[in-house]
């Protein structure tokens, strides 16, 4: 989501009370299985250019149904901040949207199950051996349990510490809990594994407005975007993108840690995250490479050294950002897509997005005038968690430039959240 809260895209599968809104604008988009079915509030209805916004909003949910082929209905409501009553997007126009996902709790063992049923790409079987053999997954986080003035708490604030099997008898690690074992599923990725969710009525993902930012966007980008103006599409497109999956539990362990210089606790710090589903489908090939301490052997996978990186960033000491890949044994940095690694204790940039680069759509910031749309890294990503892509005749490479992301550059760029 586009937030100055540096919690809530990263933990858009947090419970979430509906408000009590009546629905009475409704429009479906799908071109091929995937299709979206897409209530509008009052609020959105009743606004002078309603209607370019319900069109930016048909787009981006286009841009999904035209590249990925599941055959699942997401249910998406569209809604104003000032609707959302148990959401605040605050008062600054910089704020765009947020994208909050309903979530599942899926045991790790099922989701990799569930991960290789549905191996089809070229991709899908580049990232299989990627995957831990479980039941409980081995990687690096933070233990956020511990308040600021706690003995355990160092000058690099909450510590690092190892989870999984390799952990067994470590000070302050879990070896075998719910958050190495059980995954945090936004629920439209749960219906493209065909994993079980909830039928409650509720929509699969919230796409919440800032009524402050309404007049500083452009809503038809199809003769350019207006200076000083931002593309309201890629920001619908986005935001959906952390409905569909592309989320990190990073930043629940960011906003719950001790970290920055000199130190300070996050908001919700101290918070034991051990108990709790946090960790999302993405983060399975959330790596980095064992260069530093601990140094400690893990099985993912032992010929490439890589590990789960969990952490938010940068602890003290060589630091490396966790990357994206594909490739369990190259070290070439092409290949290795750098995630942002935290708003509170990191890079400035919620984890749930790729670093501040011209990456593709799920990127952190975006620029006035800018066209921002969907990449071949990003559409791997979505791949690789469960999404299934329409064939094309001639796959482009693995990165591609993004049409205007020169602009990322920009000095009055906004934040993606």
């Amino acid at each position: 989501m586009l937030s100055k809260s540096p919690s809530n895209s990263g933990r858009c599968a947090a419970a979430v009370v509906l408000s009590a809104i009546a629905i009475f604008a409704n429009a479906r988009v799908g071109r091929g299985d995937v299709a979206f079915d897409v209530e509008f509030s009052p609020g959105t209805d009743v606004l002078p250019f309603s209607d370019a916004l319900k069109e930016s909003v048909s787009a981006a949910t286009g841009v999904y149904s035209t590249v990925f082929k599941d055959a699942a209905t997401i249910k998406v409501l569209v809604e104003l901040d000032s609707e959302a009553t148990d959401f605040d997007l605050g008062d600054s126009p910089s704020v765009f949207a947020a994208g909050v996902g309903a979530s599942e709790e899926q045991p790790y063992v099922d989701v990799a199950s569930a991960l290789f049923a549905d191996a089809k790409s070229p991709h899908d079987f580049d990232s299989l051996p990627l995957l831990q053999t479980g039941p409980y997954l081995e990687a690096l986080t933070h233990d956020t349990s511990l308040p600021l003035g706690d003995p355990g708490v160092g000058p690099g604030g909450s510590p690092e510490i190892r989870i999984g099997s390799a952990a067994a008898g470590a000070v302050g690690a879990k070896a075998e809990a719910t958050w190495n074992s059980v995954l945090k599923v936004s629920r439209a990725n749960s219906k493209a594994l065909g994993l079980p969710v909830t039928e409650d009525g509720a929509p699969d993902i919230r796409l919440i407005i800032n009524d402050e930012a309404l007049p500083s966007f452009d809503y038809v980008r199809a003769d350019g975007v207006s200076d000083g103006k931002f593309d309201f599409q890629a920001i619908a497109a986005h935001e959906l993108g952390h409905g569909m999956g592309f989320v990190s539990g990073v930043d629940d362990v960011d906003y719950a840690g001790i970290g920055g210089d000199p130190v300070s606790p996050a908001p919700d710090n101290p918070l034991d995250l051990s108990g709790m589903a946090v960790f999302s489908v993405l983060d399975l090939f959330r790596t980095n490479v064992v260069t530093r301490d601990p140094g400690i052997e893990f099985g993912q996978p032992e010929e490439g050294g890589f590990v789960l990186d969990w952490r938010f960033g940068p602890p003290p000491g060589p630091f490396f950002k966790p990357f994206f890949s594909l490739d369990p044994v190259s070290f070439d940095p092409p290949e290795k897509v750098a995630f942002s690694t935290g708003a509170e204790n990191g890079d400035g940039a919620q984890a749930s997005h790729w670093e501040d680069a011209p990456l593709g759509l799920m990127v952190p910031d975006l620029s006035p005038g800018v066209i921002l749309d969907l990449s071949d890294l990003d559409v791997t990503a979505f791949d690789v968690i469960g999404w299934d892509i329409v064939p094309v005749p001639e796959p482009n490479g693995f990165l591609i430039a993004v049409l205007g992301l020169g602009g990322l550059s920009a000095v009055r760029r906004r934040r993606f959240a």
